[in-house]
């Protein structure tokens, strides 16, 4: 072992202010020095080359430290925040001061009002992805309604955009109520329900690098009705997104991250959800919460819902209110906004997204096929066998009259509010074929299954 007088004091800290890094600390023959969560350290160490390893949620950097004297090593940890937050190496002042000014004035007309929706894009490195014009990608991106209607086209009058530093900003004043983001290029769309909510700002957050990073932009509603480069809780989000991945992360959220979620009803909301899943709770129950629709599609009785055109933001919700039904009957309504999103939702990121809203009327003669040659009588899974033999044999010399057959399309369309809407809608499924009973072995709604029978038939038969 080397003497008192061979070691050299070193302390290590990071110009950015973060806390829960994991760092580890090699020598030059792989021996572990350090490990643990720390902001900065003070060692005692002996002459050599180490290697320094930061970690921070799901990021790793790695820095090489030469020790022949005593030092002190000041480095940049550079973590990719989406949010122009806290002085990392993406988030420069041309970031955060256009971000910061376009939040507290629209840039379709500066009104002293706050605006409602603050959407900020910008490139992860403004020298780099020279094909990445901001001016251009104005095009892309929209604000609709649930009737597919355009509310405001980004472009160069109701946008601010700088190609010289890389980064795009639109915000405005929108009522309350549920809207939809959507980029749209040649070949590919998206499309991401949001909120608008009294005394909240919306907020979207998206990168560039050759293509827009879609995997981690995300959705902030804040109180502060504003925003700040010194907002930390921007990557108290980042953890809790992490849990969602990988419920053991759960563990990495701190004290301090816990305060901080206290102070947010949004990241009160994304926890209530994630402890849906988990046995452990934080100390959060009674802090205020955001009343998103996935808390409520996530309760014992989705059905309580008010409004059937009301979609969640966050896409696990989706699924498990549109699938994992537990008594396998439809427990949303034919033609509602979720039915006209679901053939289209992708679940290849945390938030709910989709590429289309259809419209009803397209799925008329699609329909017509099916209902026009459903039985008079439904043969339901809970009838007996001798209830179910008498059916099939009334329905060898009886079909559904005309009356019928209208009131079952008009209900699947949406044209129509039929009394009784659960039981009636199963017995227009259960009319038609084995549609139920694929639906059923698959674990999908109905009314998917229609519209893409061929597919799901040839599935369900391999299944038998």
């Amino acid at each position: 072992m080397l003497s008192s007088e061979n070691k050299y004091h070193v302390t290590i800290s990071f110009n950015q202010r973060i806390e829960g890094i994991l760092l580890s600390l090699v020598n030059g023959i792989l021996e572990t020095v350090y490990t643990g969560v720390a902001e900065q350290l003070s060692l005692e160490l002996p002459v050599g080359i180490y290697k320094l390893r930061a970690k921070f949620i799901d990021y790793m950097q790695e820095y090489p430290l030469i020790i022949d004297e005593n030092k002190n090593f000041r480095l940049d940890f550079d973590y990719p925040s989406v949010a122009p937050i806290l002085s990392f190496r993406t988030t420069h002042e041309y970031f955060h001061g256009n971000c910061e000014y376009f939040s507290k004035f629209t840039t379709e007309k500066e009104e002293k009002a706050n605006p409602s929706l603050l959407f900020f894009g910008a490139k992860y490195d403004k020298d780099k992805f020279q094909n990445v014009i901001m001016e251009k990608l104005l095009s892309n991106y929209s604000v609709i309604n649930s009737d597919n209607e355009t509310l405001s086209q980004f472009d160069s009058v109701n946008a601010k955009f700088s190609n010289d530093y890389g980064w795009l900003a639109f915000s405005t004043k929108l009522q309350n109520g549920q809207y939809f983001l959507k980029w749209n290029n040649e070949s590919e769309c998206r499309i991401f329900p949001f909120y608008i909510f009294d005394n909240y700002q919306t907020q979207f957050f998206i990168r560039y690098s050759t293509l827009p990073d879609f995997e981690n932009c995300f959705f902030f509603y804040t109180k502060k009705m504003c925003f700040s480069v010194d907002a930390e809780e921007y990557l108290v989000l980042d953890k809790i997104l992490f849990a969602f991945k990988d419920y053991s992360n759960y563990k990495l959220l701190t004290e301090k991250d816990i305060s901080i979620i206290q102070q947010h009803p949004y990241l009160v909301t994304l926890i209530h959800i994630l402890q849906s899943e988990l046995s452990e709770k934080l100390d959060c129950e009674d802090c205020e919460h955001l009343l998103l629709p996935d808390l409520i599609l996530l309760s014992d009785n989705p059905n309580e819902i008010e409004n059937d055109e009301l979609l969640p933001v966050i896409s696990s919700v989706m699924n498990k209110y549109s699938y994992n039904k537990k008594n396998k009957k439809v427990s949303f309504k034919p033609a509602s906004l979720i039915d006209r999103t679901i053939d289209h939702v992708r679940y290849d990121l945390f938030w709910n997204n989709f590429s289309k809203i259809d419209n009803t009327i397209d799925w008329l003669d699609l329909y017509s096929k099916f209902i026009n040659k459903s039985d008079l009588f439904p043969v339901s899974k809970s009838d007996n066998q001798i209830v179910k033999l008498g059916k099939r044999v009334a329905n060898k010399f009886a079909k559904a009259n005309k009356d019928t057959i209208e009131v079952r399309l008009n209900s699947l369309i949406g044209k129509i509010q039929v009394e009784n809407f659960e039981s009636n809608i199963n017995e227009t499924f259960n009319s038609i074929g084995d549609v139920s009973e694929i639906a059923d072995k698959l674990n999908l709604p109905p009314t998917k299954v229609l519209r893409n029978y061929e597919t799901y038939k040839g599935i369900y038969d391999k299944l038998k």
